[in-house]
């Protein structure tokens, strides 16, 4: 007999190698699932809330849900992953828990885009793709180190210094304000979910300066670690200080500092609806997209 319980952070993981087994099958491109990861999917990124697995009567396991929400935002990503005996009872159960628990909420799940069957199971409530994202990749051998631009430098951040973090939060708020369903979060919310996130690189983190003022950035992670990829969390640039190569030159550097670091590959994901010229950048510095996911929504 298949049944649903609540998750655990002992079940990590077994539920990262079911969730890359289910990826794979899928898409061969697509990555792995660290026990990292998973553990951060059962708990929560933004707000902690239960998580569940479906498990048959020997322990193993053949069904995800992660309910992710975001106070802030009154969100709810949500994550189902199923094997084709539980999808629907996935996607019902989430359904049940949206309409219990977070009626006044928006929920987005996110779907591989080839996962025709989580699509068609959220469609029987309504959901329809919204958005498509690319995660893209680029080889990283011979990335060598770019040329600061003239008339700017750079420099870390030193994550014990408040004012350092303050610096770099208003950067973030200022270069991500027009992005899809951005909303400002508090420092100290910020903050928590920056220390917090999996694979942070405390030396991964390079400002952009125009004279005192930092004006771009770009995080890079070790996310991807057992892929033996580097991952680019964010990349943003101000928006007084767009149109001067600035973007191009922090993912250069990205990528010749993940190679100095032995990664093969360096993956970041894209909103392909971005107006800012992102995806024209990534594909001129050499990234290529290998795979997609969507979040899906409902009026």
């Amino acid at each position: 007999m298949i049944s649903p319980r609540v998750a655990t952070a002992a079940d990590a993981p077994a539920l990262g190698r079911f969730i890359t087994a289910s990826e794979k099958a899928l898409d061969d491109e697509a990555g792995i699932t660290s026990s990292d990861m998973a553990e951060q999917l059962i708990r929560g990124l933004f707000d902690p809330n239960d998580a569940w697995i479906w498990e048959t009567g020997d322990g193993e396991i053949v069904g995800f849900l992660g309910m992710n929400p975001d106070s802030l935002k009154k969100t709810l990503y949500t994550d189902v992953y199923a094997g084709s005996d539980t999808v629907d009872a996935g996607v019902d159960f989430a359904v049940n828990v949206l309409a219990r628990d977070f009626p006044e909420w928006k929920a987005l799940p996110g779907v591989n885009t080839r996962d025709t069957s989580l699509i068609d199971s959220w469609g029987r409530y309504g959901f329809t793709p919204i958005r498509t994202y690319w995660q893209m990749r680029a080889v990283l051998s011979d990335r060598a180190f770019p040329e600061v631009p003239d008339g700017f430098t750079m420099t870390g951040v030193d994550l014990d210094s408040d004012d350092e973090l303050n610096r770099w939060h208003q950067l973030h708020l200022d270069a991500f304000s027009e992005h899809f369903g951005f909303v400002p979060r508090p420092f100290d919310q910020w903050r928590k979910l920056v220390m917090e996130s999996v694979g942070m690189d405390p030396t991964g983190i390079f400002l952009v300066l125009d004279g005192d003022d930092a004006v771009g950035y770009v995080e890079s992670s070790d996310e991807l670690v057992d892929d033996n990829f580097g991952f680019v969390s964010h990349i943003g640039i101000a928006k007084s200080h767009r149109g001067h190569g600035l973007g191009e030159f922090l993912l250069r550097h990205a990528c010749a500092y993940s190679a100095s670091k032995g990664y093969e590959q360096l993956e970041l994901t894209v909103d392909t609806g971005n107006e800012t010229g992102a995806l024209r950048l990534y594909e001129k510095v050499g990234f290529t997209a290998r795979s997609s996911w969507q979040q899906l929504g409902r009026p």
